[in-house]
């Protein structure tokens, strides 16, 4: 999407492409849904990087009370509208109910707005369509929320030039966080047995998370604009390797992690937020369910000399990233992704959350960041150095790539199976 934004700001004077979003629809009801959803979209686009959205609402309701104003009926006039508030592309927002009682259907599309100079009869030239996509949920503002993430990442998920990563919409609710049980082993990562979690119900508000982990690319135009430092120099480096821009950057302290966010205009998730996202409510071991972790599902390594029990066969796999001995391009395994649609939650890279270290007996049951202070900030999820099922040499088992599983680091560390993924606050 932004890259048919791009082609359309008129030189380096306009550097960052601003849309119109307007709702459209010919019922009431239905134009009151779009006009909300529409909003929110509004705000999601533009709160990060350098693309600008601008709602229409507001300019359309002013016209009404210019006398013989009857509203907007068509996507010429909407176009119109567009060029007058000096934008480069209009996002024309629709719903309508299905006949399936209570679903909805959430159409967008993008149009290109000509511009003053070219338009032969301002208000009267019809936009040329660069692209649409639609999605399904309920007519609820959860439901339409839900789908419009879905029709955001169909129409290509470039929500910034500096940030083109799609997002999912986690609903908000409640959902089981951590285990039952004493089951991680008080060492390496997990220091002091602080790796024990009980199952706790936690609610959350609604929020966004990055589909895929931020890539080298996406980091390398932050590195570009000033706004971020290099990765340091890892094992199987991926800044300094040669065609993984597709790849996740790793290598990165806590401190980068959250300036790239900032930089677009996201944050880190919380732990809870990150947990949610890859197991859903329904309590489940791993993303995609309970099938134990295979190089189908998981970006894993093998089971190293730290290990010395004998692992079952299944557990063998020939190196680092499933014998490539290197990450693989985010989302190339959809076989694995969570209940909402996130990918690389279980392995490729361990990822950074804002929160400190806390076990879940302390934490909040509503929205928990953690603690305001600490030594150790959470990582969650598995690397591509990591293995299932290991069994360490004191006699205890653990399974880095559990949705519940917890890592421990200093917020100034940098290691090679370290990256980030970003969330944002509807």
């Amino acid at each position: 999407m932004l890259a048919a934004l791009l082609a359309l700001a008129p030189g380096a004077a306009r550097a960052r492409p601003l849309l119109a979003v307007a709702a459209v629809g010919a019922r009431e009801r239905e134009r009151e849904r779009a006009q909300k959803i529409s909003a929110e979209m509004a705000r999601a686009l533009g709160a990060s990087g350098l693309l600008r959205a601008r709602s229409l609402e507001g300019l359309e309701r002013a016209l009404r009370l210019v006398p013989g104003w009857r509203g907007c009926r068509s996507m010429a006039c909407w176009a119109a509208l567009g060029r007058a508030a000096g934008a480069d592309a209009l996002l024309a927002v629709s719903v309508r109910r299905t006949r399936r009682g209570g679903e909805c259907t959430l159409r967008a599309a993008l149009f290109e707005v000509a511009s003053a100079r070219t338009a032969s009869r301002a208000g009267a030239e019809k936009p040329s369509l660069l692209r649409e996509a639609s999605g399904r949920g309920a007519c609820d503002a959860a439901g339409l929320r839900q789908a419009a993430a879905r029709v955001l990442g169909r129409l290509g998920g470039n929500l910034s030039a500096s940030d083109p990563a799609p997002m999912a919409f986690v609903p908000a609710g409640v959902f089981l966080m951590g285990f039952e049980g004493q089951r991680q082993p008080a060492c390496c990562w997990h220091k002091g047995g602080a790796g024990v979690q009980h199952m706790k119900r936690i609610y959350l508000d609604s929020f966004y998370i990055d589909r895929h982990e931020v890539t080298v690319a996406q980091y390398r135009r932050c590195v570009r604009a000033g706004a971020c430092t290099p990765p340091a120099k890892v094992a199987y480096d991926n800044w300094r390797t040669p065609g993984r821009e597709r790849h996740p950057v790793h290598g990165v302290t806590w401190y980068q992690a959250s300036a790239y966010c900032a930089w677009v205009g996201k944050r880190l998730p919380t732990e809870a937020e990150w947990e949610k996202a890859a197991r859903g409510t329904d309590g489940r071991r791993y993303p995609w369910g309970s099938e134990a972790p295979t190089c189908n599902r998981v970006v894993m390594g093998f089971i190293s000399r730290h290990h010395d029990g004998p692992p079952a066969p299944a557990w063998v796999t020939p190196g680092p990233g499933c014998g490539r001995f290197s990450t693989m391009p985010v989302g190339s395994l959809p076989g694995g992704e969570s209940p909402y649609g996130v990918q690389n939650m279980a392995g490729n890279v361990i990822e950074w959350t804002a929160s400190w270290m806390a076990t879940t007996s302390r934490m909040r049951s509503r929205n928990p960041k953690g603690p305001r202070t600490g030594r150790e900030k959470v990582l969650r999820g598995g690397s591509f150095e990591d293995s299932a099922q290991a069994r360490h040499s004191f006699g205890a088992d653990f399974d880095t790539f559990l949705a519940d599983h917890r890592y421990f680091r200093a917020p100034n560390t940098a290691e090679d199976g370290i990256g980030f993924r970003c969330a944002m606050t509807p």
